[in-house]
């Protein structure tokens, strides 16, 4: 993982990548929580998709950043892990 934190710190330089960067950030943030919540809980797309009532395709579109879920879908993913969405403006 260094290899790519190496990588977008370079990248990161470069002001018009960096606005893209910081435009883009809280997808990816989302996405990044996703993942990491499926992978602590050792769950699979689909058992997320069937606790979340959804589907794997969903899920999977989700986590490579095709689809942009509305915040009920995120809130039902969310308490598959016993957590919630937290929404903040700053």
């Amino acid at each position: 993982m260094s290899d790519f934190r190496d990588h977008l710190a370079e990248e990161l330089k470069d002001g018009e990548f960096r606005k893209e960067w910081e435009e883009r950030r809280p997808k990816y943030e989302m996405i990044s929580a996703l993942i990491a919540l499926r992978g602590a809980h050792k769950l699979s797309q689909a058992e997320v998709a069937k606790r979340a009532g959804t589907t794997q395709t969903l899920i999977s579109q989700i986590e490579r950043g095709t689809a942009n879920p509305s915040i009920g879908t995120m809130d039902r993913i969310a308490k598959v892990f016993g957590r919630r969405v937290h929404i903040s403006f700053v």
